[in-house]
């Protein structure tokens, strides 16, 4: 699901970057769209790096015997 959905985000911001490069004038509209996609796309690059850190497992090791 995550992947999907950012690979869909990517591909939409990708041909907005595109777009608003090769228009001679850049309307606002067209800046906010592309900002929003950008923060949408962080937002779930947030998400998936937090996901990914908290399924670590710390294993404390304890000596058997005391010598």
């Amino acid at each position: 699901m995550f992947a999907c959905r950012y690979q869909k985000l990517w591909k939409q911001y990708i041909r907005m970057k595109h777009l608003v490069a090769n228009k001679p004038k850049v309307l606002p509209k067209d800046r906010d769209k592309l900002r929003a996609l950008e923060d949408q796309l962080q937002e779930i690059r947030l998400k998936g790096y937090v996901a990914l850190s908290t399924s670590c497992v710390v294993v404390k090791c304890a000596t058997i015997g005391n010598a």
